[in-house]
């Protein structure tokens, strides 16, 4: 067998579990398709040819009880095309349970391990929607086939209905030459010869073993056809190859079912051992990225460049050097013209003084010495060229750097429909959890940002999407009662803008009630009964941590874990979320985040004599200021901005950097967004950058207020800034203050 069939290959079980994933999601997303459509054929044939595809491919890998459980599922698809089957809510619902079973066995896999959840009542399930009779295995699907002179009643059944008008149903039981080199592909070629005469119905073993790399003794072929038999017997005996061929049609007795052959132990040798786990990975696995190969094309024709221009710039070193060592042999000669010419500037004064004319002198001077004039004319040209070529050259190095540079990410790049897909099914799940009806929208599903953004978005996205579905809109009483559809209307919808990603999530709903928020806020004591609380604020509020207006807790909120959540994890991501509603006409979530996380556009800032890293999608304005000008209210620092009190950090006591804070102007950097903002003070604003984060390991992981480390151009380290951190600081002396006020006005 060669390396890359052998089922525990690390590339293979690799190239399996993507190609799983993009079947599953397959899977997932056309059956919602074909239960809002039953006649949807070009659905039907998807979710056919993804079972297919994934049983053919697990059976690989040797991954036994996904091909036997998703044969299974391949057979209710079976019935559905042939039309002896419906499309009802029941089958689809058994479809959706398959597939999530098929995940937990993909999942197990991964792990190392293989599924030994329950998974009978989805097999029952899926035997009831077949209208097969007998009871399912606790764990799995039912045992594999083993090859049988004679034919199984399900198999007869199957080839006699199947057979119809294309022929009478036989059954082709062919022998191999096991000493034939070519011993693993004879099943194949006599598959080949049999289609020449009709059509194969099924083949045991299954097809897709046919394809292994393996060596089948006897392989039985189902076939309908309307060929004699001793025609198929002369097209099927190939010399060399096969050993025997029978072929039967009237003769089609049933043989009684074996017992299903429990499971091999764990440790079982053999090929074919359904308890065999794949081997597990030495080092820690890594996401796969599939890539177009333009892409990749276009780097490679970037590199290229690149290493040309290498080769120009060694050849600029190499006339640099021949520059100078030309300026030197100038110079050389330029100091011993020099020394002639003082050494002869006594004579020229003693004829002067004996009579001679000056403009005699003179010109006896300037014949002798008038080449120093133009000494370095030759190499000052010749450096000059080499300059101009060098600036040149390091011109097109920063193009090709900056294509790379883009390339790179666009390597990285991936549509956000990969999480998008995923939510028709959740809408689906919640809607009927609830009560509930929905239409879900998805635009810019096209949209593509940095994968390493994308794998942390999917949560964020959850939260909101449930959030809108269980707060926001109605049920359809409600619905009616209000003058609006029975089915609520969800918006995901994602653009660009420049460097960032704007992500909504909208719905036709309720709205925010900021009464129930006020009433919430003060029984949990973030606000005073007192306080007068404006819209934007009550929206604010409800990302704090805690924080649900839901009357009872359920299994889908209630216990005020999630908008907490979107909003810590979007800030992680160098991102901001804004809400807006409107009552009784919907909510929106705003999600704004950066291409990638790889490289971002940072404000450069001094303090004392270190350099900090600001991301500059958190900074709001920057000002000079007075000392003067910044004020204390109960021993914190603020400054007035506008019409708003700013609450001021100063980054060198945070991070304990010595520098003059009695000076007479300072910069302070506003960060944040919307009424969430506060003041860094520091020494000076150095400009703009990109940014390479580098994460910080070890002792440094959890260090406050830092997101990671920069490498400037003239080689130090700067610190980035977690402005979400700083934001949490600000925010938390802002409460405290407010309490303390509102505390002093109650009194």
């Amino acid at each position: 067998m060669s390396d890359y069939l052998d089922p525990n290959n690390e590339e293979l079980l690799q190239d399996f579990s993507v190609e799983a994933e993009a079947q599953i999601e397959l899977l997932e997303s056309s059956i919602l398709v074909l239960e809002n459509d039953a006649t949807d054929r070009d659905a039907l044939d998807e979710i056919f040819r993804a079972a297919h595809t994934l049983k053919g491919a697990s059976a690989t890998v040797q991954m036994t009880e996904i091909r036997e459980f998703t044969h299974l599922v391949e057979d209710v698809l079976d019935g559905i095309r042939s039309a002896s089957s419906e499309v009802t809510a029941e089958v689809v619902d058994v479809l959706l349970a398959a597939v999530d079973v098929v995940k937990a066995m993909l999942a197990a896999r991964s792990n190392g391990e293989i599924y030994d959840g329950d998974s009978s009542g989805v097999v029952d399930r899926l035997r009831a929607c077949i209208g097969i009779a007998g009871e399912a295995s606790a764990d799995t699907a039912p045992a594999p086939r083993q090859p049988s002179s004679s034919a199984g009643a399900d198999e007869i059944r199957e080839v006699q209905e199947a057979a119809g008008e294309g022929g009478e149903p036989m059954v082709v039981r062919v022998s191999f030459d096991e000493s034939n080199p070519m011993n693993s592909v004879g099943g194949i070629q006599v598959f080949a010869a049999l289609k020449q005469l009709g059509t194969v119905l099924r083949t045991d073993p299954d097809f897709d073993e046919l394809y292994s790399d393996d060596f089948h003794p006897v392989v039985i072929y189902y076939v309908a056809t309307r060929a004699a038999a001793s025609e198929i017997e002369e097209a099927v005996f190939l010399p060399d190859v096969t050993t025997g061929v029978d072929v039967s049609s009237s003769e089609l007795t049933p043989e009684p079912e074996p017992e299903a052959v429990p499971d091999a132990a764990p440790d079982a040798d053999g090929p074919g051992s359904s308890a065999r786990s794949p081997r597990r990975s030495s080092t820690p696995s890594s996401s796969v990225l599939r890539v177009d190969s333009r892409r990749v094309d276009n780097l490679l024709n970037l590199v290229s460049e690149a290493v040309i221009n290498k080769a120009a710039f060694n050849q600029i070193g190499a006339e640099f050097a021949d520059a100078v060592a030309a300026f030197a042999a100038a110079e050389e000669s330029y100091r011993s013209s020099l020394r002639e010419l003082f050494d002869a500037m006594p004579l020229y004064l003693e004829r002067m003084h004996q009579g001679a004319s000056v403009r005699e002198i003179k010109r006896e001077i300037t014949e002798r010495f008038g080449h120093l004039y133009a000494h370095f004319d030759e190499p000052e040209a010749a450096y000059r060229q080499s300059v101009s070529k060098f600036r040149g050259t390091t011109g097109s190095l920063g193009r090709i750097t900056t294509e790379l540079q883009e390339g790179v990410m666009r390597i990285r790049m991936v549509p956000i429909s990969q999480i998008f897909s995923r939510f028709p099914r959740l809408v689906r799940d919640l809607t009927r959890s609830l009560n509930k009806r929905v239409e879900l929208r998805v635009e810019g599903e096209d949209t593509e940002l940095d994968k390493s953004v994308i794998e942390d978005l999917l949560d964020p996205l959850i939260h909101c999407v449930r959030n809108s579905i269980d707060h926001g809109i109605e049920t359809p009483d409600e619905r009616e009662q209000r003058g609006k559809p029975e089915s609520g209307d969800l918006l995901l919808k994602a653009s660009s803008e420049g460097n960032m990603i704007v992500i909504e999530i909208s719905d036709d709903g309720r709205g925010i009630d900021v009464d129930a928020v006020r009433r919430k806020a003060v029984d949990r004591g973030v606000i005073h009964p007192g306080k007068a609380l404006s819209d934007v604020e009550a929206y604010n509020l409800i990302f704090d941590p805690g924080f649900s207006t839901a009357r009872e807790v359920s299994a889908i909120s209630g216990r005020g874990v999630g908008l907490d959540v979107v909003r810590r994890q979007i800030e992680k991501l160098n991102g901001t979320v804004t809400v807006r509603s409107e009552t009784d006409r919907g909510t929106t979530f705003t999600i704004r985040i950066p291409l990638t996380l790889a490289i971002i556009q940072g404000l450069m800032v001094r303090v004392g004599p270190e350099v900090y890293a600001i991301p500059i999608t958190a900074v709001l304005e920057s000002q000079r200021i007075r000392t003067a000008d910044i004020r204390r209210i109960d021993n914190s620092e603020v400054l007035s901005v506008r019409e708003d009190v700013v609450s001021l950090l100063r980054l060198s006591r945070i991070f304990r950097v010595e520098t003059d804070e009695n000076r007479e102007s300072l910069f302070v950097v506003i960060v944040g967004s919307g009424e969430k903002k506060v003041g860094l003070v520091v020494d000076s604003l150095m400009g703009e950058e990109d940014v390479v984060i580098k994460p910080l390991r070890d002792r440094y992981t959890n260090a406050p207020g830092i997101a990671g480390a920069n490498i400037t151009g003239d080689g130090r380290v700067s610190l980035i800034i977690d402005v979400g951190e700083l934001l949490d600081l600000g925010l938390k002396h802002e409460r405290d203050l407010r309490r303390q006020r509102e505390t002093v006005i109650g009194a």
